[in-house]
């Protein structure tokens, strides 16, 4: 993480997997009500190779028994992207939105259209209107 911004760097987050393809809406985290219910989103687990207490203004460190899933939402027909992070033990789980920056962003979705090109052969974007004409 850069120590002067805060901001991930490329070796930081690691797209972990591809945990679903679906439809915006009213169900699904994060709220999509901006966009249209037959739009589609590809959901994404990360690996967080930073320091998630302090990125997030939070204390787990000590608590073997509590961590931090990141998760990411990504439409490649509108670009927008959403960052979720849950922070869960045995006993609760509390999800949290985390606007990343312009350049996070950015970081983001490069490695998914990287990791959807290297699984698939085609852009994001491709791959997921596949599903929208079915």
């Amino acid at each position: 993480m850069n120590k002067f911004t805060n901001e991930w760097d490329v070796n930081d987050i690691q797209i972990e997997e591809c945990t679903s393809i679906d439809y915006n809406n009213s169900i699904c985290q994060p709220d999509w009500s901006d966009m249209s219910n037959n739009a589609m989103h590809f959901e994404f687990t990360l690996e967080a190779w930073f320091d998630v207490d302090k990125k997030f203004d939070i204390c787990t460190l000590h608590d073997p028994n509590t961590w931090v899933n990141l998760f990411a939402y990504y439409d490649p027909n509108t670009k927008e992207l959403f960052i979720e992070y849950c922070i869960a033990s045995e006993n609760s789980s509390d999800y949290f939105i985390y606007n990343p920056t312009s350049y996070e962003k950015q970081l983001i979705v490069n490695k998914i259209e990287s990791w959807v090109q290297d699984n698939y052969n085609l852009s994001a974007k491709n791959y997921i209107n596949q599903f929208k004409n079915k």
